[in-house]
């Protein structure tokens, strides 16, 4: 009897323990799972907010491209406008203001779109996991309205190239031109302008210039948007979590 009871005291205690280092290592694996899980959701919160901070930088920079190509826009637009305003009686212009005005509707340039940190966003798989939706599609938008201000430029320029290409084909004006200019700028500047309003070619392009999209604001309305946009990232940047 006294065996039985030790072997039932043995067994009892041996069952007692397993339970106990089950309930240890089930509890481990529980905390486990649940750190892990815990980690992942942190990392992944900070991966968007990385995300969103690479879109944000980029973001301020195409709006500083846009301010430049919209005063460069605004410029060559009033400097042909102003030209023309004169083309019948030049004396009545300011010399100063034909001097300023020289170069600028010549003048080539371009805006390229920087959508890096957008492109790299949509492929990392993130967005879905962003919970504020409507932040997901201002981003879009805001996107798209630059990609549309890159084409306005796009057409403009190109456009005015062509125009600006048919300059070429007169080679006598180019020549007269540009001794005007060697001789000098300042006493020649009446000259100058008015040898050139007389140009067909640079005519059409001062009539091209003048009559494109008003660029007086440059674009306003994207800038707008764009500010907006930031403003709504740097707030969510506030708070953690996604």
């Amino acid at each position: 009897m006294e065996n039985m009871k030790k072997l039932n005291d043995l067994v009892t205690w041996k069952i007692g323990d397993y339970a106990l280092q089950l309930s240890v290592v089930i509890l481990g694996v529980l905390i486990t799972f649940g750190g892990g899980n815990m980690l992942n959701k942190r990392a992944k919160a900070k991966e968007i907010t990385n995300a969103m901070e690479l879109i944000k930088i980029e973001l301020e920079t195409n709006r500083k491209s846009i301010q430049e190509i919209g005063k460069t826009l605004a410029i060559e637009q009033k400097a042909s406008r102003y030209a023309l305003r004169f083309e019948n009686n030049l004396s009545k212009a300011s010399n100063d203001s034909l001097e300023i005005y020289l170069s600028y509707p010549f003048l080539i340039n371009n805006f390229r779109a920087k959508t890096d940190a957008l492109e790299m966003f949509k492929m990392s798989s993130l967005a879905p996991q962003v919970h504020d939706k409507k932040l997901i599609l201002q981003i879009i938008k805001t996107y798209n309205e630059i990609i549309i201000v890159e084409d306005i430029v796009k057409w403009y320029y190109d456009l005015k190239t062509q125009y600006m290409n048919d300059m070429k084909t007169e080679r006598d004006f180019l020549y007269k031109e540009d001794k005007l200019l060697r001789e000098g700028v300042k006493k020649n500047i009446q000259q100058i302008w008015q040898f050139r309003l007389t140009s067909f070619p640079v005519h059409n392009v001062l009539t091209f210039i003048s009559g494109a999209r008003d660029f007086k604001k440059g674009f306003p309305e994207v800038e707008t948007l764009l500010n907006e946009t930031i403003q709504m990232i740097e707030e969510r940047q506030g708070p953690r979590g996604n």
